[in-house]
């Protein structure tokens, strides 16, 4: 069992976005790890894709070590925290 621990930022941002998903990966040792996210542009942004092309490179999609789906533009419905 390892303890999660949050990072401090100062906002939603591109960097923010990569230093915490690059936090993932050692604490879910030898997990395949998939993220959801709301489609914001620094969930999608090119330092993140970046990050993404380094940490599964040559490997199959179906072994990448983290993925990162995101919800269907203008579909609330898919993220019930729209509502909140």
């Amino acid at each position: 069992h390892r303890d999660f621990v949050l990072m401090p930022h100062d906002g939603g941002n591109g960097e923010n976005t990569v230093a915490f998903i690059k936090n993932l990966p050692d604490l879910n040792r030898d997990k395949k790890l998939i993220l959801i996210g709301d489609g914001a542009s620094y969930h999608r942004n090119e330092a993140l894709q970046v990050y993404l092309k380094k940490i599964n490179e040559d490997l199959e999609e179906q072994e990448w070590k983290v993925t990162c789906l995101l919800f269907t533009p203008h579909a609330p419905e898919q993220n019930p925290v729209e509502g909140v």
